[in-house]
This record gives C-alpha cells, sequence and structure tokens, in this order.
C-alpha cells in the first residue's frame, strides 16, 4: 500500500473513533475525581493517628488538596459529559469554550501545586505520610496531563 493511501485511512480511523475519545476524557476525569477522594479521606484518617504535629499539618494540606482537586475534576468530567451528549453544533462549541476557560482556571497553579505536595512530601518522617503525598503528587500529574489534552 503507498503511503498517502495509509495516511487517509488512519484519518479516517481517528475521525470514526472521536466520540469515543470525547468520552475518555470524562471517564478519565471521573477516575482522577474518585482517586482525590480517596487519597482525601486517607489522609484525613491518618491524619488523626498521627503524633507529630508537623506531620497533621501536612496530612491536613493533603486533605485540602485532594478535596479542591476532586471538586475540579468533578466540574471537568460534568462538562466533558455535556459535550458528550449534545449533537455538533453551537451549544456543544459553547459548552466546549467553557470547558477550555474552566481547565485554563483549574490548572492555574496546578504546577506550583504539585511541586508543593511534592516537597512536603519528601521531608514527611513516616513511611505512611510519604508515601501518601507521592501518591497525591502522581495523581496531581495523571490530572496535569489530562487536562492539557482538552481542545
Amino acid at each position: 500500500m503507498r503511503p498517502i493511501p495509509c495516511v487517509i485511512l488512519l484519518t479516517l480511523a481517528v475521525l470514526a473513533a472521536w466520540p469515543d475519545l470525547a468520552k475518555a476524557e470524562a471517564r478519565h476525569f471521573q477516575v482522577s475525581q474518585v482517586h482525590f477522594e480517596e487519597l482525601g479521606t486517607k489522609a484525613a484518617v491518618l491524619s488523626r493517628s498521627v503524633a507529630s504535629m508537623g506531620e497533621r499539618n501536612i496530612l491536613n494540606f493533603y486533605v485540602a488538596s485532594a478535596v479542591l482537586y476532586a471538586n475540579r475534576a468533578h466540574t471537568l468530567s460534568q462538562l466533558a459529559s455535556i459535550v458528550e451528549a449534545l449533537p455538533p453544533g453551537a451549544e456543544a462549541e459553547m459548552v466546549r469554550q467553557k470547558m477550555l476557560q474552566t481547565r485554563q482556571y483549574v490548572t492555574l497553579n496546578l504546577t506550583n501545586d504539585i511541586h508543593e505536595l511534592d516537597s512536603l512530601a519528601n521531608i514527611a518522617e513516616t513511611p505512611q505520610v510519604k508515601n501518601l503525598g507521592q501518591r497525591l503528587t502522581n495523581e496531581l500529574r495523571v490530572f496535569q496531563r489530562n487536562a492539557e489534552t482538552i481542545q
């Protein structure tokens, strides 16, 4: 097969799969939301059992960050679900634009938050607090990558 027809076939395959790719956006943000909620709950439970006030403060920061980003993931998931449900047209484009604006807002301080959480995880004394911070940091990186793919 010649290169030009291969490119055309590949382009058609991607265009045919486009609705499924859009649905993946909503699912990805739903999964991030659940992960943030689980990590926030684990941090809250662990916060009650640590003796060190410094580690308790770190865990409380984990809780606050997890709740914040769970809400942000929920918002992006809802907007993506609406875009998926709407037929192509002006309404879908308007919601897509709102989704882009929302992405810009929710990712505004994301890089700084990732850096801060990573730093806190690295100074944690107990392995449980360190591990939880690393998991939250990794989930934020996944969320950032997913948010960057919104078009």
